[in-house]
């Protein structure tokens, strides 16, 4: 739910400061918050890590298909846009 939540905000983000480092933010929040889920005593602590890693999801998802469509042409962009599908 949060990864869907922070979509918007991260495209928006990513016209102010740039694809590479809203993409490295996105990485960083999706570690932060696994590393939180991973050494969580309680389940509140859990979910508090879960959504710290959806916001990073959020950011990898729309992050990685913003910057395939600036690398490849539109032909081969449906191509790589399946196989991010796939993933």
């Amino acid at each position: 739910m949060t990864a869907t939540a922070f979509i918007p905000l991260f495209s928006a983000f990513t016209e102010i400061f740039g694809r590479k480092p809203m993409l490295l933010t996105g990485l960083t929040l999706f570690i932060v918050g696994s590393l939180i889920t991973a050494i969580s005593g309680d389940i509140g602590t859990a979910l508090l890590g879960r959504s710290i890693q959806g916001v990073g999801a959020g950011g990898i998802f729309v992050l990685s298909d913003l910057i395939i469509t600036d690398l490849v042409s539109p032909l081969d962009k449906r191509r790589w846009s399946a196989v991010l599908g796939l993933v």
